[in-house]
C-alpha cells in the first residue's frame, strides 16, 4: 500500500504491521521458551502468557481499535461518494426514469438482458439513472447488471475516490483478518478460548 501519511490508509497499514509484528515477537518469545528447556509446560504458559498479556494483546487491541475507527471513517467515504439525492422538484425527469423502468420491466426477460449485456458501457446516462436509482427487481435487471450500472454511475460522478475508498476498504479487510487472526491463534497456543476474560 502506499497511503498519504495520517491518512486513514496509513493509520491501517501501521495497525497491520503492528498485529503481524505482535504476533511474530509472541511466536519468537514461545519459541525460545521452549528451546531453553527452562520451562515445564505451566511455566512455559506462564512466560509466553505474561508476555501475551503485556506486549502482544496490546498491540492487538490497538490495531482492533484503529480499525473499529477506520470502519466509521470509511462509511462516512462511502456516503460521500454515493449517489447524489433524486432532484424532488423534477417531475418531468421522474416520470421519465419511472417509463424507463416499466419499459424494461415490460420487455420479456431474454430480450432485457440482451440489450443491456450489449450496452452496458454505453448505456445513456437518463437510462443509467432509471435503473440504478430503485431495486432492480422494478426495472427487472438482473442484480449483477444493476451492481454494474450502479458502480459505472458512481464512477462517473466520483472518478478515483471510488478506487482511493476502494483501496482503504482493502486494507481494512486485510487488518481486521491479520488483528483477528494473530490474536486467535495466540489465544489456541496459550490454550485459552478467543473472547475469554
Amino acid at each position: 500500500w502506499s497511503f498519504p501519511e495520517k491518512s486513514v490508509g496509513a493509520r491501517l497499514e501501521r495497525a497491520y504491521l503492528g498485529a503481524l509484528s505482535a504476533f511474530d515477537g509472541f511466536d519468537d518469545k514461545m519459541a525460545a521458551a521452549k528451546s531453553s528447556a527452562k520451562f515445564t509446560t505451566a511455566g512455559l504458559m506462564h512466560e509466553t502468557g505474561n508476555f501475551a498479556l503485556q506486549t502482544a494483546m496490546p498491540a492487538l487491541h490497538r490495531s482492533r481499535e484503529v480499525v473499529r475507527r477506520a470502519r466509521i471513517d470509511v462509511a462516512a467515504m462511502r456516503k460521500k461518494i454515493a449517489l447524489p439525492d433524486q432532484d424532488k422538484t423534477d417531475a418531468v425527469g421522474y416520470l421519465r426514469r419511472l417509463e424507463i423502468r416499466g419499459h424494461l420491466a415490460a420487455t420479456p426477460d431474454d430480450k432485457r438482458r440482451d440489450y443491456i449485456s450489449r450496452n452496458r458501457e454505453t448505456l445513456d446516462p437518463e437510462w443509467v439513472r432509471a435503473i440504478v436509482e430503485m431495486p432492480p427487481i422494478l426495472s427487472g435487471v438482473l442484480e449483477t447488471d444493476h451492481g454494474f450500472l450502479l458502480d459505472r454511475e458512481v464512477r462517473r460522478l466520483h472518478g478515483s475516490a471510488v478506487d482511493e475508498v476502494q483501496e482503504i476498504e482493502a486494507a481494512l479487510d486485510a487488518t481486521h483478518r491479520v488483528t483477528e487472526t494473530a490474536r486467535d491463534a495466540i489465544c489456541r497456543d496459550l490454550g485459552v478460548m478467543p473472547g475469554a476474560p
